[in-house]
C-alpha cells in the first residue's frame, strides 16, 4: 500500500492549520491517515486479469493484444511490462489495454505479469499489484507471407505461361480438391455438379505424382548476422525457408533443411508434409560470429538422390566466400544448386542516387567496389554450375518460390 499525492497535499494543508490550532491540526492529520487506510482497504483485493494474445506470433507481423481487468471499487491503471524483442502499443492504459503486439525477433519470448495500480474511491490509498502470470510467446518467421505464397502455388501460380498445364485424369494424377475456375484452366476439368450447386464455375484439381526433393541449406554464420532493413540476413533466410517449405507442402514435394555455421546445427531429412517440423526446428535459430563451413554442411546432405539445393547465404567478396567457392563444385556434382542472396537496398540506393557532396561521392565509390566484388563471386558461382538469385529482402521468398516451381515445371513440360 502507498499513499497518493492527494494525501501529501492534505497533510501539507494540516500543517498550515497548526498555526491556528495544533490539536486541530493533529486531529485532521489523523483523519486523513485513517481515511487513507480505509480507502486502501476498499481496493486491497486483486481483481481478475484476462489477457487475449495468440501464443504463436510472426516476427514483424502485428496481431491483436488485449488485457481485461475485473471490476474494482477504485480507479485503475493497467500496464503490461514489455520484454526485449517485442513491441506492444499501447502498453499502458486506464481500465484495460486494447492494442497490438509485434515481435521484433524470433524465438521464445516470455511476457511478464500485468502490473495494476489501483487507487481507492477517495483517491487517497493505492495498491500496486501484479497479476496474470507469465505467458510464453513463440515468434516464428513470416508465416502469413508463407501461407499466401503457398496458396498462390496451389492455385497454379508462379508457373510460366508457356509451361502451364492442367493435369487430367488418365495421366497418372490423383484428385486433390475442387476450386474456383481460373481463365487458364482446361474446360474438361469443370465439375458441373459442384458448379450448379454453388452457382459459379468450379473445377477439379489434380496432383501429379512427382518425386521432387528440395533441400534448403541455411547459413547461420558470421555473414548472416549483418543487419538489413531492421532485421538480420538470417531472419530473411528463415522467412524464405518457411515460404519454400509451405510451397513444397502445397505441391506434395519432399523438403528437408540443414542449418550450419562451424558445425551442423540442424539436419532435417527430406520428407513430405515437412513444413511444420522445419519451422518448429528452425524458428528460434540464432546466428553466431563463427565462419561457416560449407564442406561440413555438404557432408550432411544425402548424395544418393539428386535434388534441388537452395543455399541461403550472403556474398561479400572472394575472400569471404572462399569456403562457399570450394564447396559448390561438390554440390553441383550431385545436385542442382541455387545460391540465394538478399540484396542490400542501402547499397543499391547509394549507387543510384546522384552525388551532391564529397561524402556522397565516397559513398558511391565504396558501394560500387562492394557491388563489383559481389558480382565477381556471382560469376565464379555461375561458372561452377550454380544459379545465383538476388532479390530485395521482401521479394526474396517469392523469387525463390517462383524459381522452385519453374524448375519442377521444366522437368515435366
Amino acid at each position: 500500500m502507498s499513499p497518493s499525492p492527494r494525501v501529501a497535499a492534505l497533510l501539507l494543508g494540516t500543517a498550515f492549520v497548526a498555526f491556528v490550532s495544533v490539536m486541530l491540526a493533529v486531529w485532521l492529520a489523523l483523519v486523513v491517515i485513517a481515511a487513507t487506510l480505509v480507502d486502501a482497504l476498499l481496493v486491497a483485493r486483486t481483481p481478475r486479469v484476462r489477457r487475449f494474445v495468440n501464443p504463436t506470433q510472426s516476427r514483424g507481423v502485428e496481431s491483436y493484444f488485449r488485457v481485461e481487468v475485473g471490476s474494482t471499487r477504485g480507479s485503475l491503471i493497467v500496464r503490461q511490462p514489455v520484454p526485449s524483442g517485442v513491441v506492444i502499443e499501447p502498453s499502458q492504459a486506464p481500465d484495460m489495454i486494447d492494442g497490438l503486439i509485434r515481435p521484433t525477433k524470433r524465438g521464445r519470448i516470455v511476457l511478464p505479469p500485468v502490473a495494476l495500480r489501483i487507487t481507492g474511491p477517495m483517491g487517497l490509498g493505492r495498491f500496486t499489484r501484479s497479476a496474470g502470470g507469465y505467458i510464453d510467446l513463440h515468434a516464428y518467421p513470416n508465416l502469413p507471407l508463407a501461407r499466401s505464397l503457398a496458396a498462390q502455388v496451389k492455385r497454379g501460380g508462379f508457373v510460366p505461361q508457356g509451361q502451364r498445364k492442367s493435369p487430367l485424369r488418365g495421366m497418372g494424377s490423383d484428385f486433390d480438391a475442387v476450386r474456383e475456375y481460373q481463365p487458364e484452366d482446361d474446360i474438361r476439368l469443370v465439375n458441373w455438379r459442384a458448379s450448379a450447386r454453388l452457382g459459379r464455375p468450379m473445377v477439379n484439381q489434380y496432383r501429379l505424382e512427382h518425386n521432387h526433393d528440395l533441400l534448403v541449406v541455411v547459413d547461420a554464420g558470421r555473414l548472416m548476422m549483418a543487419p538489413l532493413e531492421g532485421r538480420t540476413r538470417l531472419d530473411i533466410a528463415l522467412d524464405t525457408t518457411t515460404a519454400l517449405a509451405s510451397a513444397a507442402d502445397a505441391l506434395g514435394d519432399r523438403i528437408g533443411a540443414v542449418a550450419f555455421d562451424f558445425a551442423v546445427r540442424y539436419r532435417i531429412p527430406p520428407r513430405r508434409e515437412q513444413s511444420r517440423p522445419i519451422i518448429n526446428s528452425l524458428y528460434a535459430l540464432q546466428g553466431t560470429m563463427a565462419e561457416s563451413d560449407y564442406a561440413l554442411a555438404f557432408r550432411a546432405i544425402d548424395r544418393r538422390k539428386r535434388c534441388l539445393v537452395v543455399i541461403l547465404t550472403d556474398l561479400v567478396d572472394e575472400q569471404a566466400a572462399q569456403s562457399l567457392l570450394k564447396a559448390v563444385p561438390m554440390y553441383t556434382r550431385h545436385h542442382a544448386v541455387i545460391v540465394a542472396v538478399a540484396t542490400d537496398t542501402d547499397l543499391t540506393k547509394a549507387m543510384s542516387t546522384p552525388p551532391e557532396t564529397r561524402l556522397d561521392i565516397a559513398r558511391m565509390a565504396m558501394a560500387s567496389t562492394v557491388q563489383n566484388d559481389r558480382m565477381r563471386v556471382v560469376k565464379l558461382l555461375n561458372r561452377m554450375g550454380a544459379t545465383v538469385i538476388q532479390a530485395p529482402p521482401d521479394q526474396l521468398p517469392a523469387a525463390l518460390v517462383r524459381q522452385f516451381v519453374s524448375n519442377r515445371s521444366q522437368q515435366h513440360a
